[in-house]
């Protein structure tokens, strides 16, 4: 600190590993004086550190990391934290995880996050029992703990309308019915199905609003903040490909579609076809949708991004 208090203003500061024998409350503290003297001398300060204390403070634009690829080292700009450590085979800062409704989902969110480097700090499981038992009990969970790194992933079918800001809501306009009403569109499922666990007991008339209107409202903060869509309906949806299925079954083996519901029956017959599982139509054709990177993998890819940024 004494050295950085020397430097002339404007000037360029190199620190060579200043987390050796500090404790990690001190480095985080180390951190925070690095930014008040860079405001109030115009400095920059460039740090060289294996410290994922120093680094977790850092926002992605102040990280660059030296990487092998091979027998060659390349630079990495705008690195976020969890990433930055990874090749070393650290603990990974804040581990996030994706739960989706179906293994299809899974298959794309998977492959997505491996074509975008970000599957070494995001997983995804598929959680049995689908879109009900997430919005009953898991969700649910997560709001009344206050966990922040696990997120939703619903297909595209279950979106129903955006979670207002609460703040622009005028308390007075904040009854109990609103909230009910709120959570039933929001969600899709109504309010009387969950298990708040509030301290009331409504067969002998004894209400508790306030905890209930507390319960809703934290459950659809988590919903705003955690809980997102696919952009279409099912995730056969986004990998169904007519034109390359086409040339994969010939046109004497292509089936008819007359009267198919989906995307997803339209495979079942073409998989029946050609006498092969649905499990390799659906390999093939996510790989071509990776390949491909149109709109749906766009915006799949954004989403992932923000959460792993987050």
């Amino acid at each position: 600190m004494r050295e950085v208090e020397k430097a002339p203003n404007n000037s360029i500061v190199l620190i060579d590993e200043p987390e050796i024998s500090l404790h990690p409350r001190a480095q985080y503290r180390l951190v925070e004086y690095f930014f008040d003297a860079i405001k109030r001398k115009h400095i920059q300060v460039i740090v060289t550190t294996h410290s994922e204390h120093i680094v977790e403070k850092l926002p992605k634009e102040a990280i660059i990391c030296l990487r092998k690829n091979e027998n060659k080292t390349y630079v990495q700009q705008n690195v976020i934290p969890e990433f930055a450590f990874l090749e070393i085979g650290s603990p990974i800062l804040n581990r996030k995880r994706i739960i989706v409704e179906d293994e299809m989902a899974k298959s794309i969110v998977e492959e997505v996050l491996e074509e975008e480097k970000l599957n070494g700090i995001i997983s995804v499981e598929f959680y049995p029992g689908g879109c009900s038992n997430l919005k009953k009990y898991t969700i649910l969970t997560f709001a009344r703990t206050n966990i922040k790194s696990q997120y939703i992933l619903f297909d595209g079918d279950q979106f129903n309308e955006a979670v207002p800001d609460f703040d622009s809501i005028l308390e007075r306009d904040k009854t109990i019915s609103y909230y009910r009403d709120c959570f039933q569109r929001i969600v899709g499922i109504r309010n009387s199905t969950m298990d708040w666990g509030l301290d009331s007991n409504p067969a002998e008339g004894r209400l508790n609003e306030k905890q209930e209107k507390s319960q809703i409202e934290k459950y659809l903060l988590f919903y705003k903040n955690n809980v997102f869509f696919l952009p279409k309906v099912i995730p056969e949806d986004i990998i169904y490909n007519e034109e390359y299925l086409r040339i994969i079954c010939g046109q004497q083996k292509f089936p008819s579609f007359n009267g198919a519901r989906d995307s997803k029956e339209k495979l079942f017959r073409i998989a029946s076809s050609l006498g092969i599982s649905i499990g390799n139509i659906e390999q093939l054709l996510v790989r071509q949708f990776i390949i491909k990177k149109e709109e749906d993998y766009q915006t799949i890819a954004r989403l992932v991004r923000m959460i792993a940024e987050q």
